[in-house]
């Protein structure tokens, strides 16, 4: 397993400006000069970091901290989910969060959740960059701070990449013995789903859960008259004859706008297709749909003829 790099943003250490013969007077006036940002305490990064969106400048400050404590902790919980390539979606991402390994108290300072709890030597692991949480063990540890929605979209994403399964998250879940979140964590995980391939399509999930509708068959195998398999859909409701897709895209159209007719057209090909060798009803929805969930549950409603 492999963290997923940061982005090319170049990171320079206090201590390492100071063995280089720098002083806090340099570093201020690279920093007043736009040459440096100051990204926390001890660390500062080139000036690319502020062009970063939120989630690429908390792996920014958590890779700097992974080199500030490179043996005495690990990186954990959100920030070691998002180091494994976690979404992001309703990550809390003003702070990283590490894990002392030396039996130093918990404290939150300068931007960094210091959190002290005994580690068993299977919930880490050692890259290149340091210490860090395994992702069933991230994973895990981060459910307390995330709402629902955002925690079953991790645990979705962690076992469809195959980077942990149901049975590995909840011995994980079971090692917390002194800890009050177990019974939530089970809870959670029993309403999660290694088929979601992406966060829309686990809140579309939890979204037919919540407004009643059935639930449906994800990553449902598309077979040609021959028994082989050419799609898989999304969302498959077999014995309505009803299936689902969830288009996540932002856009169809590349830097020149050839892609847009190519793209649409595979859609169509694929959708014709499935229609024809299943001859059922096909209901596709967008980031448009979910933010208005009762116009869509009318939708699924009609389609899956539930009155």
């Amino acid at each position: 397993m492999h963290l997923q790099p940061p982005p090319d943003v170049s990171l320079l250490l206090r201590r390492d400006a100071v063995a280089a013969g720098r002083d806090d007077a340099w570093l201020r006036r690279e920093v007043r000069a736009g040459r440096l940002v100051r990204v926390r305490h001890g660390v500062y990064a080139d000036p690319r970091y502020t062009q970063l969106g939120a989630a690429d400048q908390h792996r920014v400050r958590a890779a700097g901290i992974h080199q500030y404590y490179p043996s005495t902790m690990a990186l954990s919980h959100v920030s070691a989910a998002l180091a494994w390539g976690a979404p992001d979606w309703g990550l809390p991402l003003s702070n990283v969060h590490v894990t002392q390994l030396d039996g130093d108290g918990e404290r939150t300072e300068a931007g960094v959740v210091h959190h002290h709890v005994e580690y068993p030597l299977d919930d880490l692991t050692r890259t290149a960059e340091g210490w860090v949480s395994t992702p069933a063990r991230a994973v895990i540890e981060s459910l307390p701070l995330l709402g629902r929605d955002s925690a079953v979209c991790v645990l979705d994403w962690v076992q469809n990449r195959g980077l942990a399964d149901a049975d590995v998250l909840d011995r994980t879940i079971g090692r917390q013995t002194a800890w009050p979140h177990v019974a939530r964590s089970r809870d959670l995980l029993a309403v999660s789903d290694a088929g979601a391939q992406s966060v829309g399509e686990t809140r579309s999930r939890l979204l037919f859960r919540d407004l009643g509708l059935p639930a449906p068959v994800t990553q449902y195998p598309v077979r040609d008259r021959h028994g082989r398999v050419f799609a898989y859909l999304d969302f498959a409701w077999p014995e309505y004859g009803v299936a689902g897709e969830f288009d996540g895209r932002v856009k169809y159209v590349d830097a020149d706008g050839r892609a847009a007719v190519e793209v649409l057209m595979a859609e169509k090909w694929r959708e014709d297709r499935i229609r024809e060798e299943l001859g059922w009803r096909f209901v596709r929805w967008t980031w448009y749909d979910l933010a208005r969930p009762h116009d869509l549950a009318a939708r699924l409603r009609r389609a899956l003829r539930l009155g």
